[in-house]
């Protein structure tokens, strides 16, 4: 399983030229993901997060029919799991439909879903996300989507995916990332490279690479973690010492590196 996942989060993240080779790519990998889950006897959690990372990623081609399957799978192993924050699946149901053109009636109905189940709702950027959808539905007016760009945006999102990683819950942070990382910034993708390697331990197409490679001597932390997750030129000490001079706030994820086998 963890071999056809390393090959699908290698392929999306790559710009190809036609559709009819991310219909093809998409067809192998679906057919591929639904066998190796079955024949390994997956737990409903697991599957929850296998259909909701392969959906996020379908999303992100703006394959929306096969995204709804995969997101609805999700919800039938999440709610077999007893998994009690679905919120981004719902979240994402209601964007794919907006996207679709669904009615206002649905939309109001995927609405009242999504307010049901998110959690933090007090937080600002959640607020503002919610009332901003109220407002599409409700009026002529145009999804902004730079304010929804990730689930709740920058902050809300930082906040959740640092809880979710001091919590050592690196799947539900891996599910919070940007759907598109190839432009987010360098936070994002070191971010990106410490959950692919928990979750992925094989995996080793890093996504800071490229910026080390431009910066082959510069010691900040982020530059530091991708020496560290690349080959081990550095040492975990060197890291968390460059960290807590650096960036404190950051400091939550010298545990998730050190769980790295």
């Amino acid at each position: 399983m963890q071999r056809i996942l390393f090959l699908i989060f290698i392929i999306f993240s790559f710009n190809l030229a036609f559709s009819s080779e991310v219909s093809d790519l998409v067809a192998k990998y679906e057919a591929q993901i639904e066998s190796e889950i079955n024949n390994q006897n997956k737990s409903d959690e697991d599957k929850y997060y296998i259909y909701a990372l392969f959906a996020r990623e379908l999303m992100a081609l703006n394959e929306y029919e096969l995204s709804k399957k995969y997101y609805n799978k999700a919800l039938e192993s999440g709610e077999k799991a007893e998994i009690l924050d679905m919120s981004e699946v719902h979240y994402n149901m209601l964007y794919i439909r907006y996207m679709e053109g669904a009615p206002k009636e649905e939309l109001k109905s995927l609405l009242s879903i999504v307010k049901r189940v998110t959690p933090e709702q007090s937080n600002l950027k959640v607020k503002t996300s919610l009332e901003h959808w109220d407002k599409i539905i409700n009026s002529d007016q145009k999804l902004d989507k730079d304010l929804l760009n990730s689930f709740y945006g920058f902050n809300y999102s930082q906040e959740m995916l640092k809880k979710y990683i001091k919590d050592k819950d690196y799947k539900k942070a891996f599910l919070l990332l940007p759907k598109k990382l190839d432009k987010a910034n360098i936070i994002y993708k070191v971010q990106h490279d410490i959950l692919q390697k928990l979750i992925y331990p094989d995996k080793t197409d890093f996504l800071c690479l490229p910026v080390l490679n431009k910066y082959p001597k510069t010691i900040t932390y982020t530059m530091q973690i991708c020496r560290y997750l690349k080959n081990k030129s550095v040492t975990l000490e060197d890291v968390e010492k460059q960290i807590l001079k650096e960036s404190k706030d950051k400091s939550y994820l010298i545990s998730a590196l050190k769980d790295i086998k």
